[in-house]
């Protein structure tokens, strides 16, 4: 936080806003979850092969399993001296002039080194093995750690796990892995003027669109999220719901931050031992930005308006969540053209909503009709948000960040 001398806070530029957020991180948390369960989380610690894999030498196919030397004089005839199911191993060594049927998958019994399919054999019948081609050692055999060797390093700390992953893990025996916990966040909205679904809203109040927004927002990146309700402008209840909030690893408070006679919510949360980092951010949609940490706990006041909530929920908090469940928490920015010209009469750095359009080289973005932080019909239509400098006069094909919602 800046603060010179008898003066209110002094707004800080985007960069420095989320220098401070980093800076404030808690250690990350891990658990041990089910392996069924894990998709979608990262690793906490490393995946080491316990042993080799294959674990042994397998047939590759139905037929029957030879010494390859034997066939050497194809056409040969060889004796038939049992069947080797999958999952089970062979009872005895394969001698010269000996075979036994294989099924696929099965380990390879001593002795033997190839397979011979049972199109290129023929059982006679008095149940030997006529062989008409010779093999070579090591056909439709799959080899003992030719996949990896006991000791490799198979998935690294903070590997994202999809399906893929977790059926490696789960071919190594796993039947839950640790990773890293869930983050906890509390969402609580806040405002007179702010109305619950299934509620009639009177006239000068509004539905509450940001909690459905920033809840399935949270659902979506697997965060553990409580909705703390909607609390009126009203002291008391309040701080009763911002002390509950406290008992999470993040507090979400929309609303309440801006400078009305009724925005309590900086009150509430110093009264509760938050200590505040930074109030006001040069960005636009966003400015009330509020940001504090108490211990281990973080608190984001988010501005009341939906795609001011919006755009500060995907700057700042999402990151956060990120980073706490194992991800590298980095700006999920990306580069794209713009397809028309835009200025940006703001003062301050703006992000600004965009369809994403493919272009054969790269990724264009046609900027939509935006009337500001309230204007939640025309946003429902975008993909993204670019940024757009302060005062820029941006032209058609002009190089652009931007990030996807």
């Amino acid at each position: 936080m800046i603060r010179l001398a008898g003066m209110r806070p002094i707004m800080i530029s985007f960069t420095t806003a989320r220098k401070i957020v980093f800076r404030h991180l808690p250690r990350r948390k891990t658990s041990c979850l089910e392996l069924v369960k894990a998709e979608g989380r990262f690793l906490s610690r490393d995946v080491m092969a316990p042993t080799d894999a294959p674990a042994f030498d397998r047939a590759v196919m139905d037929g029957f399993a030879v010494r390859s030397r034997d066939t050497a004089d194809a056409p040969v005839v060889l004796r038939v001296v049992g069947f080797v199911p999958a999952g089970r191993v062979f009872g005895r060594r394969i001698g010269a002039g000996e075979s036994a049927a294989i099924a696929t998958g099965a380990v390879m019994p001593p002795g033997a080194d190839a397979v011979i399919k049972k199109e290129d054999a023929q059982v006679l019948s008095d149940g030997r093995l006529r062989v008409v081609r010779r093999v070579c050692r090591g056909k439709d055999v799959y080899p003992r750690g030719r996949d990896y060797r006991k000791g490799t390093l198979l998935l690294r700390r903070a590997t994202l796990l999809n399906p893929s992953r977790i059926a490696l893990l789960g071919s190594l025996g796993y039947g839950c892995v640790e990773v890293f916990a869930p983050a906890r966040v509390a969402l609580l909205t806040t405002g007179d003027e702010v109305v619950p679904a299934g509620r009639c809203a009177r006239r000068g109040q509004v539905y509450d669109a940001t909690t459905p927004m920033i809840f399935s927002s949270l659902s979506r990146m697997g965060a553990l999220c409580e909705h703390l309700g909607h609390a009126p402008d009203r002291v008391a209840l309040l701080d009763k719901k911002v002390r509950q909030g406290l008992k999470h690893d993040i507090l979400i408070v929309t609303g309440g931050v801006s400078a009305g006679a009724k925005d309590y919510v900086p009150r509430m949360l110093a009264k509760n031992g938050v200590t505040r980092l930074f109030h006001k951010v040069l960005i636009r949609p966003g400015k009330p930005l509020w940001f504090g940490r108490r211990g281990r706990q973080l608190v984001f006041g988010l501005p009341g308006n939906p795609i001011a909530s919006l755009v500060t929920f995907m700057l700042f908090v999402k990151p956060v969540i990120e980073y706490l469940q194992g991800g590298e928490g980095k700006s999920s920015f990306l580069q794209g053209v713009l397809l028309k010209d835009v200025y940006n009469e703001s003062e301050r750095l703006s992000f600004l909503p965009a369809r994403l359009r493919r272009q054969n080289r790269g990724t264009g973005l046609m900027p939509l009709t935006f009337h500001g932080s309230a204007d939640i019909y025309h946003v429902a239509g975008a993909d993204c948000f670019f940024a757009a400098p302060a005062h820029a006069r941006l032209k058609k094909k002009t190089h652009v960040s931007f990030f996807k919602i």
